[in-house]
C-alpha cells in the first residue's frame, strides 16, 4: 500500500511539473508576442496625424504606396494603392501573389496591431492595386509603417520574391 502511495505522489507530481512548463511555456509566448519591435534601421515610421483628413507616400524599393485616411472615433478610414517600382515593374510582367499589411506602434516602436489590407494575384506590373479599409486603432498607436510580400515572374526570368516586414522580435 505505502509503495502504491508513493507512486501515486510520484505520478502527481510529474504531472504538476509539466502543466507548470506548459503553463510558463504559454506566459512566454504571450510575452514574446508582445515583445515586438519595428525595427527602425529596416524602415521609416510615418506618425499618425488624428485631425483632419491625411494623406502620404510610402516608398519601398519594390513599390510606391499613395494613401489618405481620415479618422470617425477610433476608427481610420484608408484608402490609396499600390504601383510597382522599377526593379519589378522593369524585370517582370506579372506580380503572381501580393499581400499588404499595416502595422501599428507605439512611440517606442512597440507593435500594438497588425492588419491585413488587401491581397492581390496575377495584376500587371504596370496596374495600380487599390485598397480601402477601415482599421481600430488603439488609442495608444503613434506610429504606422506598411508590410508587403509578393512573387513576380515573366517570360524568360525566374520568379522572384519581395517582402519587407519591419518587425523584429
Amino acid at each position: 500500500m505505502k509503495a502504491l502511495r508513493s507512486r501515486n505522489s510520484l505520478w502527481s507530481l510529474m504531472v504538476l511539473l509539466l502543466a507548470m512548463a506548459f503553463l510558463a511555456g504559454i506566459r512566454g509566448t504571450t510575452a514574446a508576442a508582445q515583445a515586438k519591435r519595428l525595427d527602425s534601421k529596416a524602415v521609416n515610421p510615418v506618425t499618425i496625424g488624428r485631425d483632419g483628413p491625411q494623406s502620404g507616400r510610402f516608398t519601398a524599393n519594390e513599390l510606391n504606396v499613395e494613401y489618405k485616411y481620415v479618422f470617425s472615433g477610433s476608427n481610420m478610414q484608408l484608402s490609396g494603392s499600390v504601383r510597382f517600382a522599377s526593379p519589378i515593374a522593369a524585370n517582370y510582367s506579372v506580380v503572381r501573389t501580393f499581400e499588404l499589411g499595416l502595422i501599428l506602434a507605439d512611440a517606442q516602436g512597440n507593435v500594438l496591431h497588425r492588419q491585413m489590407l488587401t491581397t492581390s494575384y496575377d495584376n500587371n506590373v504596370n496596374d495600380a492595386i487599390p485598397f480601402t479599409h477601415t482599421v481600430l486603432v488603439p488609442p495608444q498607436a503613434t506610429v504606422m509603417v506598411f508590410s508587403y510580400s509578393g512573387q513576380a515572374y515573366g517570360p524568360g526570368s525566374s520568379p522572384t520574391n519581395f517582402w519587407l516586414d519591419p518587425v523584429t522580435k
